[in-house]
């Protein structure tokens, strides 16, 4: 027997001969999210390693004859078992996103991420992953570089340099992070993009910050920490959008206006 979700194999148990030397007219296993392999606790199957915390949509199971004929047939999971299993699958969700908020540790952070990850794609989840952010991001801002404010700085012309920061809450430092991405927007209109070079990634900071400039070039070298990304249009930003990506594929979004 294989559990899926959709089309991602879950699990496997197989039937042992003892199980196929009984005289019955049908069979039914037990598949436990968590469950490790096991080959000798259950003295009729082969229990494979369940390690996803994603619950099945579907499961198939597949007979051999001693003649060779192979027969499948596919079962998914009734609306009603559905609908109680995504209730209690967000409830735990929104209870550890809940414990997080009020410890600011990484650990129950890095719990309640994992859940979050696990529910369907909905309002639901992107409301939780939104809570997650505000642990991790904090003051996320958008001004004008100071010494450019109303005046001439460095050959650009007065207010067209752009400060960019946000902060790393609940212990995260940059080490936790593989990738690091500011975006500058104008409504809709994406401006300007700078993403951190590995050697900014490796420093012990709790927290980013960047400059973009009207008019700058795409150049990939001449900042130590910073791909600088082409910023042609002479629109001024809007909003800046940082998105964090943990080493663990966990993915942070922050936005500031100015």
């Amino acid at each position: 027997m294989n559990l899926y979700n959709g089309t991602t194999l879950l699990a496997t148990n197989s039937a042992k001969p003892a199980l196929l030397e009984q005289d019955l007219a049908g069979v039914t296993d037990l598949f436990g999210i968590g469950d490790v392999e096991e080959l000798v606790l259950d003295p009729n199957w082969i229990i494979g390693a369940y390690p996803s915390s994603l619950a099945p949509t579907s499961a198939t199971f597949t007979l051999t004859t001693t003649g060779g004929a192979v027969y499948t047939a596919t079962a998914t999971l009734d609306a009603g078992s559905a609908a109680v299993l995504a209730a209690a699958e967000v409830t735990a969700a929104d209870a550890a996103v809940e414990t997080a908020e009020g410890s600011n540790l990484q650990a129950d952070v890095d719990t309640a991420q994992g859940l979050v990850t696990a529910l369907p794609a909905g309002t639901v989840k992107d409301a939780l992953q939104a809570r997650l952010s505000a642990i991790v991001l904090g003051d996320p801002t958008l001004t004008i570089y100071s010494p450019n404010i109303d005046v001439a700085w460095a050959g650009y012309p007065a207010n067209t340099v752009f400060q960019t920061n946000v902060n790393l809450i609940g212990g995260f430092t940059l080490p936790d992070f593989s990738s690091v991405v500011i975006r500058l927007y104008n409504g809709t209109t994406l401006l300007a993009t700078n993403s951190a070079k590995p050697a900014l990634l490796e420093q012990d900071l709790a927290g980013v910050t960047d400059l973009f400039g009207i008019g700058d070039a795409a150049d990939p070298t001449a900042d130590p920490n910073w791909i600088i990304g082409a910023y042609s249009p002479s629109l001024a930003p809007t909003s800046a959008t940082f998105t964090l990506t943990t080493t663990g594929g966990a993915v942070y979004t922050a936005t500031a206006t100015p």
